[in-house]
């Protein structure tokens, strides 16, 4: 593994770790607002006031249930892609290992080159969609943290505030996972098609000697 996929493995498992944070918040948020709202019912039990309390941290506010989910499925589809481009460099590297025990541009070898680069074609065009999949999002889910924001007056400062400084953090990570996946495919593309060029160029000069 390259220093460029250890790079993007690195900052899998960060998007990882704060998609437990985001979770965290969330219950916090969902706790504060909850245990407000039971204290000022009355009641003659403290049990079920406290029992009321803890069970808001279940449920998240709209807004940051739309996060967690939308945090949770790129963590998956990044992963997915992760784990695809690794198989597929694993497959291509014994390929390569093999490869001496057939003749250097024989018509299995450039057909074995071709099936790797149609893959590989085909996780860019998932790694497209991923990214416009990403930028939607992005776009959803800013405008309900706003309306979120102004329809609670800013609610809890340090909640809003970590909310923030999360937001920047994740939003870095996402793009800099999805550069550099992409960065991984196309440089595979390029290797595959820089290969089969030599081999058909190769195989042209035998014919012709």
């Amino acid at each position: 593994m390259d220093i460029q996929a250890l790079a993007v493995s690195y900052k899998i498992k960060r998007l990882k770790q704060q998609l437990l944070v985001l979770e965290k918040l969330a219950a916090a948020a969902a706790g504060s607002k909850d245990t407000v709202t039971a204290t000022t019912k009355p009641s003659s039990n403290a049990a079920a006031t406290a029992t009321i309390a803890g069970g808001g941290r279940q449920q998240y506010p709209k807004s940051y249930q739309m996060m967690v989910s939308f945090l949770s499925k790129h963590v998956k589809r990044y992963q997915s892609l992760e784990d695809k481009i690794d198989d597929l460099c694993t497959r291509m590297e014994e390929s390569k290992r093999g490869g001496g025990r057939r003749e250097s541009g024989g018509e299995g070898s450039c057909r074995e080159l071709a099936q790797f680069l149609e893959e590989t074609f085909q996780l860019q065009r998932y790694m497209v969609a991923t990214g416009q999949k990403l930028l939607e999002m992005q776009s959803r889910i800013a405008p309900s943290l706003a309306r979120a924001a102004a329809a609670t007056g800013g609610g809890d400062g340090d909640v809003d505030m970590d909310m923030g400084r999360f937001m920047d953090v994740v939003g870095a990570l996402l793009r800099d996972v999805q550069r550099g996946l992409e960065v991984r495919i196309s440089r595979i593309i390029g290797d595959l098609e820089g290969t089969l060029t030599f081999h058909g160029i190769l195989h042209a000069t035998l014919l012709k000697s």
